[in-house]
């Protein structure tokens, strides 16, 4: 057994050597112009989002060309976060700030599993242990980090889907109201985010409802649910309006180009090609899930895994762009 003393330094020096691997990945990808200064760059999609937010903090409006409204981003959210890198820093500067930002994110993050983890496990046998390889394993998982510290926003999607699933878990034992809005509150910025966060959020919905029609709770429970659900919605509905009041339309253009003369066939060929390669390198995560789904299973367990299966090849590779 672990001591809660032993369990503090242990994950302490996770999170030491993660720090130092992490700021090792973001000056190597750092490089030296020809003027003989070192430069920070993003991956090219954040880079897009970059410009948006560097516009809207000097005051040219949330676009990428003065005067010209055209919605090219989708995480609202992680936008802002770099329109406020670029108010206080340069072009040279904002970009290593973002990156920066991703560090305590996919922290967050893997303290965030640790708790789930815990949740599923509690009484269990070895519960610190399966914390600590949670939390170690989502630090050291390789693409989560390297596209978050490029500047996309996996890491900040990852965080808050994570928090509103520990909300869920949290209010399916303790019934609290406060849990409740959390898990509303975590997925209305999830969506902001990005639009296709909806998917989880509606899992976690239809999860909490299932769960509280299997344990026999009164009509309250369900009507909170419903409340929470007309919340949540308050969140799409209000990025709407405002992409068509701002933006004169009512998808962004990326839903445009890639998703307005593609048929299904056509997405489901490309979504295969992606999916592929993913299978082929999460292998060995996959395998684990999997076994743990069928040696210990319950309704937590399938419920978790069911975000690898819908998420995914749902959100990400038929309908969505």
């Amino acid at each position: 057994l672990i001591n809660k003393e032993r369990e503090r330094i242990i994950l302490m020096v996770i999170s030491s050597v993660y720090l130092i691997w992490a700021f090792g990945f973001i000056y190597r990808n750092s490089y030296i112009a020809m003027d003989g200064q070192r430069y920070y760059s993003l991956f090219d999609d954040a880079m897009i989002s970059m410009r948006y937010a560097w516009n809207f903090a000097h005051g040219l409006g949330l676009v990428w060309n003065a005067g010209e409204r055209v919605e090219g981003y989708t995480n609202l959210l992680m936008t802002l976060v770099m329109s406020f890198a670029s108010l206080f820093l340069n072009k040279t500067f904002a970009p290593l700030a973002v990156q920066i930002f991703a560090i305590p994110i996919i922290l967050g993050a893997a303290f965030l599993t640790r708790a789930i983890a815990l949740s599923i496990t509690d009484g269990g046998q070895n519960q610190e242990i399966v914390g600590l390889l949670a939390f170690a394993c989502t630090l050291f998982y390789y693409p989560l980090s390297y596209w978050a510290l490029l500047g996309m926003e996996t890491g900040l999607l990852t965080l808050l889907i994570l928090a509103t699933i520990l909300f869920a878990l949290r209010w399916l034992k303790t019934y609290k109201m406060s849990d409740l809005l959390g898990l509303t509150t975590t997925a209305g910025l999830a969506y902001l985010t990005r639009d296709d966060a909806l998917i989880p959020v509606a899992i976690i919905f239809a999860f909490i409802a299932l769960e509280t029609w299997i344990n026999k709770k009164s009509k309250q429970e369900f009507f909170q649910i419903l409340y929470a659900g007309m919340i949540l919605l308050l969140f799409p509905i209000g990025h709407t309006i405002f992409r068509y009041i701002y933006y004169g339309e009512l998808l962004p253009n990326t839903y445009v180009l890639k998703l307005g003369n593609f048929s299904l066939h056509i997405r489901l060929i490309g979504g295969a090609r992606f999916v592929i390669p993913f299978l082929e390198q999460s292998a060995l995560v996959i395998l684990f899930a999997m076994l743990g789904v069928v040696i210990e299973f319950n309704r937590a367990n399938a419920f978790l895994f069911s975000f690898f299966n819908l998420f995914y090849f749902l959100g990400f590779h038929v309908f969505l762009p």
